[in-house]
């Protein structure tokens, strides 16, 4: 099913389709989506994601309460968040230490703020969890 996005521009879009994407390849590895969603409010959202995918870009921080970060004891960048998840459950590992590794690096390189920052898919499509052995 395509999910419709009504953003008031093509780049808004287009960063919410990759953010999207990324979001549901962490949560097929998981079972579990990156960030706490349930009766969460967008400032707690905001702060996970500072937690997990590094602080906000200058020009966003104005726009938002929560510069800073979240106010949890135990915080976690996404790659341990990936791991924690993965290794965290009653469910058998399909994946090695190694193969979860290169997904988590994956998931890293895709998941930022900036589209500037964002691997391209060329570069992410070298990484070893697309390669053949």
């Amino acid at each position: 099913m395509e999910r419709r996005l009504h953003c008031k521009s093509k780049k808004r879009t287009t960063l919410a389709y990759d953010a999207n994407y990324v979001y549901q390849i962490f949560e097929l590895i998981t079972g579990q989506p990156p960030f706490d969603t349930g009766m969460i409010t967008k400032d707690l959202l905001i702060g996970q994601m500072i937690d997990e995918i590094g602080p906000l870009p200058s020009r966003w921080q104005a726009k938002s309460k929560c510069a800073e970060m979240n106010d949890e004891d135990t915080k976690y960048t996404l790659e341990q968040w990936l791991f924690e998840l993965y290794f965290d459950s009653d469910k058998k590992a399909q994946f090695t230490h190694e193969e979860l590794q290169s997904w988590a690096t994956v998931i890293s390189r895709l998941m930022k703020f900036e589209a500037s920052e964002r691997a391209s898919p060329a570069d992410v499509l070298k990484e070893r969890c697309f390669l053949d052995d």
